[in-house]
């Protein structure tokens, strides 16, 4: 694809198993996740790239015009990840909703993460999105993030979110200190 200057874009630099802050938004800033169900096809989705590229996602959120994930990635570049995703899940929204074009906003947006201290911030950040949009008073009272899977005994809802490298910045208590660093 060419920029509106006719060159074409910078190749994106991938460094080997390093974690990435992804973003990305709905085009015109409109919603990408209509309902519900588009939130599900979206986990499936991310579900099924996860079964195939074998990535760590340490943090996501699902947000109505937008989305977050906090993944690393030793065999495949977030580009080759996402390109999957993205088109998949475009694919189905103008399937299900009948339109044509773009459902995202530009290419998504990577921020490397390289300090512990800003990977836990990072996931601080993304697991407050709702509470911050207003969406709900507690972000454990979200379902469309991550978050319960860290603070809950459970990984039944998101088997594939990595929890280790987020507990192992805790030296007690893991579950209990990540929720005080979260909702403090």
């Amino acid at each position: 694809m060419r920029k509106e200057d006719n060159t074409l874009p910078i190749p994106r630099l991938w460094i080997d198993d390093a974690i990435y802050h992804i973003i990305n938004r709905g085009a015109r800033k409109e919603p990408i996740f209509l309902n519900n169900i588009d939130k599900y096809r979206f986990l499936l989705i991310l579900t099924e790239a996860h079964h195939k590229y074998q990535f760590k996602l340490h943090a996501y959120c699902l947000m109505n015009n937008h989305f977050h994930l906090l993944i690393q990635s030793a065999t495949h570049s977030p580009s080759k990840i996402m390109q999957t995703i993205l088109q998949r899940y475009s694919s189905y929204f103008n399937r299900t909703y009948q339109t044509h074009g773009h459902v995202f906003q530009d290419r998504f947006h990577a921020v490397h993460v390289d300090q512990e201290n800003y990977f836990l911030n990072v996931s601080k950040y993304i697991h407050l999105n709702p509470v911050v949009a207003g969406m709900v008073a507690k972000p454990e009272d979200y379902q469309w993030s991550s978050y319960n899977s860290y603070i809950k005994n459970t990984q039944r809802s998101h088997p594939f979110i990595e929890t280790t490298k987020t507990y192992a910045c805790y030296q007690h208590n893991p579950r209990e200190m990540y929720r005080k660093f979260v909702e403090k």
